[in-house]
């Protein structure tokens, strides 16, 4: 449309219709065409009812439900002629058409597609509904390229002439004919988005299925001809997704969806009961939480006061349901600080026995310098998370240890000087020895309790039977220190195949303090103020701390156990008449 012929052409057809009103304006004759699409149009509000028919909507394609209509265009509802003579009205409609022309030639087809209409509107002709319908191709709208221009073959005369530089009409309604043809095959172009991708697709129609493909993250393309159609997305472990989609002839469209993943069932119950539940940082519930959610992992952090948190990574599958139970264990308590005061009266008496041998103050003096180099260093080495275990059977192994060094030295060497050293060497040894065990062995403070106790009963036995027999004094020293070995190595067998907490532990420790104070009264009573033989007290109190130890052992033996024993949460679901579930929380256990 850019040469000066195809230009001479266009006006020509406009002169041309221009001519074809005034000869109805003034009646005049005119050549029957051999078509009743070539009839004139009447200045009515339908100007195109007479001269073009509407033609037919073209055959659906594939997916179409029902038949589509004929399209309604512009030039079907142009309105009353404006009141003007035959001339007039022929330069207005040739203004308009000359300004649809140079607007289709500068690319502004819409602006075109408005003038050509009102110029058609004015003077009605054939002619005019190609170039309307090129502007619509060149926008891609390509249905209402095709309408125009069937509308334009349907009205060519058979006998129309062809104008200056115009093809031949015959042979340019042939050419047309094809192009119409060629349009209505042009396939939609269908891109598909989805998050996650890899999502499959499918289009059916009234027919089946008529396409596939897959998502992709710039889009995957689908090709389907013009009709109405459900999409469908799925991908495994997401819900699938159905929309209509209605397709027009060559239209690019693009859609993009989000995917939801199929939901699976998570139910938590913490113990203890007030623990607070977090799922991916985000607070979900107290003690138990019970939901439907999209399957997928979940990072969950269970939280209470003096006890260890607990962070566990969840699988929930899709259409299942994930039961968890959560226990959360004791924060381990801290010994630092009894390790810290024992350290100072350790180091105190570690010195002060060193220099005992010693002129003057100068163990007096050392005892001092002692307590403070132990505090001292103490509060420099000892860490922060010394476990309680560890700190308690530490300071029981130095004890022991110290009272070894000075049982032994006083037993088997009538050398004073021998006294201090060994119980300083045996302090410092048997706080170190209590040490390894218990930071190797992880102990936890109810065994450390428990081998204190053996070590605190086996040295008080041995010192009861010392008494007693009143042997030589390396036999009485034996007898203290084999009675702590004995108790040492009793409480540690004990320890391995029980567990009990410090309070238990304090609770026989009372037990054996009330049957030694129970076997003095009774002594009492029975021997009612006689005069007693030291043996006779030492064998009262035997009896005393045995019986009393044993009963305190007896009576708190569920003091670490539950009031109901072997008690588990559990949770479940019921199902009623309906089928509808519901969650359910109790407890299980053998009796």
């Amino acid at each position: 449309m850019t040469t000066s012929c195809v230009r001479r052409a266009r006006r020509a057809r406009t002169l041309a219709a221009l001519v074809a009103v005034s000869w109805t304006a003034s009646a005049a004759a005119q050549p029957k065409p051999a078509s009743p699409a070539a009839q004139p149009r009447p200045a009515s509000s339908a100007p195109a009812a007479t001269a073009q028919p509407k033609p037919t909507s073209p055959a659906p394609a594939t997916g179409d439900t029902p038949p589509r209509r004929a399209e309604s265009l512009e030039i079907d509802d142009c309105g009353p002629k404006p009141a003007l003579p035959a001339d007039k009205l022929r330069q207005l409609a040739g203004e308009h058409y000359d300004r649809g022309d140079v607007l289709y030639v500068q690319g502004d087809y819409v602006g075109a597609v408005s003038e050509l209409v009102s110029s058609y509107c004015l003077i009605p002709h054939y002619r005019v509904l190609k170039d309307i319908g090129q502007a619509y191709e060149r926008q891609l709208e390509y249905s209402r390229a095709i309408a125009y221009l069937k509308r334009y073959v349907a009205g060519v005369p058979d006998d129309a002439k062809a104008a200056p530089c115009a093809p031949d009409p015959a042979e340019d309604k042939r050419n047309v004919s094809a192009r119409i043809e060629v349009l209505s095959t042009l396939p939609a172009r269908i891109r598909v988005a989805t998050e996650p991708d890899g999502a499959e697709i499918t289009l059916t129609g009234e027919d089946g299925l008529v396409a596939r493909g897959v998502s992709t993250p710039g889009g995957g393309l689908i090709l389907a001809r013009a009709g109405r159609y459900e999409m469908t997305l799925r991908k495994p472990g997401f819900v699938a997704q159905t929309s209509t989609v209605v397709a027009e002839i060559g239209k690019p469209y693009s859609y993009f969806f989000q995917l939801t993943r199929e939901q699976g069932r998570l139910t938590v119950q913490s113990v203890p009961s007030n623990a607070r539940l977090f799922l991916d940082d985000r607070f979900i519930g107290i003690g138990r939480f019970d939901a439907d959610l999209p399957g997928d992992r979940y990072t969950l952090v269970v939280e209470a006061t003096d006890r260890i948190s607990e962070r566990r990574v969840i699988e929930v599958t899709p259409k299942h349901t994930e039961r968890v139970v959560v226990r959360l264990s004791a924060k381990p308590q801290s010994g630092r600080t009894q390790m810290l005061i024992y350290g100072g009266i350790a180091g105190g008496v570690v010195l002060s026995s060193a220099l005992s041998g010693t002129a003057g103050n100068v163990a007096t003096i050392g005892g001092v310098a002692g307590l403070a180099v132990g505090g001292v260093s103490g509060y420099i080495a000892i860490p922060e998370d010394l476990p309680l275990g560890v700190s308690s059977l530490t300071i029981t192994g130095s004890i022991a240890g110290g009272i070894t060094g000075l049982v032994l030295s006083t037993g088997f060497s009538d050398a004073d000087a021998f006294v201090g050293p060994s119980t300083a060497l045996g302090t410092v040894g048997g706080g170190a020895a209590g040490y390894f065990l218990g930071d190797r062995l992880d102990i936890t403070p109810g065994d450390a309790a428990l081998i204190n106790s053996g070590v605190l009963w086996g040295g008080v036995y041995g010192g009861l039977f010392a008494i007693a027999f009143d042997p030589p004094g390396s036999v009485g020293a034996g007898l203290g220190a084999g009675g702590m070995a004995l108790g040492l190595a009793t409480s540690t067998l004990l320890a391995r195949s029980f567990s009990i907490s410090r309070s238990h532990a304090a609770l026989i420790d009372l037990g054996g303090v009330g049957g030694l104070v129970l076997s003095a009264a009774v002594q009492s009573i029975v021997d009612r103020g006689d005069d007693v033989t030291v043996e006779r007290q030492t064998n009262f109190a035997i009896g005393g701390l045995t019986v009393g130890l044993a009963a305190a052992a007896l009576l708190t033996r569920n003091y670490d156990s539950p009031a109901l024993p072997n008690v588990q949460p559990s949770l479940g679901r019921v199902s009623a008449a309906d089928g509808t579930a519901t969650p359910s929380y109790g407890i299980t256990g053998r009796f």
